[in-house]
């Protein structure tokens, strides 16, 4: 049953919520919390904007175009997807997380953006896609802090999606940690690998791997430990 004035009344109700939220500052602290929780998602507090400008600019040095088709392995909430997918065709961006919480941010910061109508894919996944992706091949496949959390089971399986997923001429790019000792991160394990370890997981599925040195080195000007780690390339054997 609909009331004489309901509309009204709601909409009276809902200026009056926002009027309480503007009084007691509560838009800032929605913003607040929303930050925070991007920030722990993704686990560098403090440098976001670093680890976006270098990710971005690395790509793009290395080739990225409107027309190459991207793949994300542990995308999170989204530090280089949402940039990236502005440069891309509608569709050219797709990410995998194994995380559903941090899916549910990543969807929201798209629709925030304004950034739906490009159409990016987001995967939540605990096969890295193999499923989702079946039969899909990418021009560039990229981890970022990735590849320390995972273990030694779960590199062999993601350098076997890798295999399957890299177009001919396509390029997987990923960072790792030679220098900081192991501990742990989140409900994630965090290793030191030296890089031959990956080497012999890469040509095992068929992949040729080059360290490209530390992605300070590379331009990344963060700060933090991180900025001694090495980058790897690979590509098919």
């Amino acid at each position: 049953m609909r009331f004489p004035g309901g509309r009204t009344i709601a909409k009276y109700k809902l200026k009056s919520k926002k009027a309480l939220f503007d009084v007691l500052g509560m838009d800032a602290v929605m913003e607040e919390r929303r930050r925070q929780a991007l920030v722990v998602s993704m686990g560098f507090e403090g440098q976001w904007d670093d680890h976006r400008a270098f990710q971005m600019d690395f790509l793009r040095r290395n080739g990225l175009t409107e027309k190459t088709r991207f793949l994300e392995y542990g995308s999170g909430p989204l530090t280089l997807g949402l940039p990236l997918m502005r440069e891309l065709a509608p569709g050219g961006y797709t990410g995998v997380d194994v995380r559903d919480s941090v899916m549910n941010l990543a969807y929201e910061e798209v629709h925030r953006a304004g950034q739906t109508a490009r159409n990016p894919r987001l995967i939540v996944a605990s096969d890295f896609g193999a499923a989702a992706l079946a039969g899909e091949n990418f021009d560039m496949i990229w981890s970022f802090s990735v590849l320390y959390h995972l273990s030694d089971d779960l590199i062999e399986a993601l350098f076997a999606n890798i295999k399957a997923r890299l177009a001919p001429q396509g390029t997987y790019w990923a960072n790792i940690n030679t220098t900081v000792a192991e501990s742990q991160w989140l409900e994630f394990p965090f290793l030191n690998r030296a890089p031959n370890f990956y080497a012999e997981i890469a040509g095992r599925n068929g992949l040729a791997l080059s360290q490209l040195g530390t992605i300070a080195e590379l331009g990344f000007v963060g700060t933090g430990p991180e900025k001694d780690n090495t980058m790897l390339e690979i590509r098919h054997a």
